[in-house]
Order: structure tokens, then C-alpha cells, then sequence
């Protein structure tokens, strides 16, 4: 393998390109062990100093987590499950909206998009009919 980095983030970060890509370049002629060691060290570093975070690998809701967002769609006062769109964004429309929602029609949604790094975890879901989920993913 070859390792190579994006010189933008390196530049953000205040470190000169050229002394790490001569690292990198001994990198790719050293041993696979020492390679692991370099590549493990210079991870945790961008990790901790650079303020980044894994992207949640799991991208789907599962059925338990599901059915507890689903449940939380329950609106007491008209003893129905409803659509938790947000009505102030710009791609809701409140004549396409089907408002109620039943457990085989709903879709378990990403509050923050996953693309954004929203976690697939209860608290970041919502539930949403289909048309609204398919309105908010072509934004």
C-alpha cells in the first residue's frame, strides 16, 4: 500500500507537508510491522490534535431502535403517530406530507444526516412518512 495525505488538511493544521511526506515516503520502504507503528501513531494524532471522530459505521437503524422511534412519534393529543418533520425547513410541504404514519409506513430517520456525522442512535432519530424522508435526503 501507499500512503499518501490531503495537503489541504495538513495545511489547516499548520504542518508542512514535506516533512511528512518524507515520512510517508520511508513509510512505504519499511517493514509492514513498523508501517502499522506509524500509521497507528500518526492516526491518534490526527484523531486528538485535529479534533476528528470516526464516522459511525453503522448507517442503519436497527428494528429495536426502530420501533422505540416509532413509538416516540405517538402524539397524545390526537391518539395517532405523526410525522416528525420539521415544519420551518425548506423542504417540507405541508400539502405532500402524509402526517400520520403507521409502523409499516414510517421511515426511522437521522436527525443530524449521517453524512454529517449524526450517530444512528435513538436520540438522533425521528420518524418520518416517505415523502417527507425522500424530500429531506435530496437536499
Amino acid at each position: 500500500a501507499t500512503y499518501h495525505l490531503n495537503k489541504s488538511i495538513l495545511h489547516i493544521h499548520q504542518i508542512h507537508f514535506e516533512e511528512v511526506n518524507i515520512y510517508l515516503y520511508a513509510l512505504n520502504a519499511i517493514s509492514q510491522k513498523s508501517r502499522w507503528y506509524i500509521h497507528k501513531t500518526l492516526k491518534d494524532y490526527f484523531i486528538e490534535q485535529c479534533d476528528l471522530t470516526a464516522k459511525d459505521n453503522a448507517r442503519n437503524f436497527t428494528n429495536n431502535q426502530r420501533s422505540v422511534i416509532f413509538r416516540r412519534s405517538y402524539d397524545v393529543n390526537l391518539e395517532k403517530h405523526r410525522c416528525q418533520a420539521d415544519k420551518k425547513a425548506s423542504w417540507f410541504d405541508k400539502n405532500e406530507c402524509l402526517k400520520d404514519i403507521t409502523m409499516t409506513n414510517f421511515e426511522a430517520d437521522h436527525h443530524i444526516a449521517h453524512d454529517n456525522g449524526g450517530k444512528t442512535k435513538i436520540s438522533n432519530g425521528r420518524a418520518l412518512c416517505n415523502i417527507c424522508n425522500s424530500k429531506k435526503s435530496n437536499r
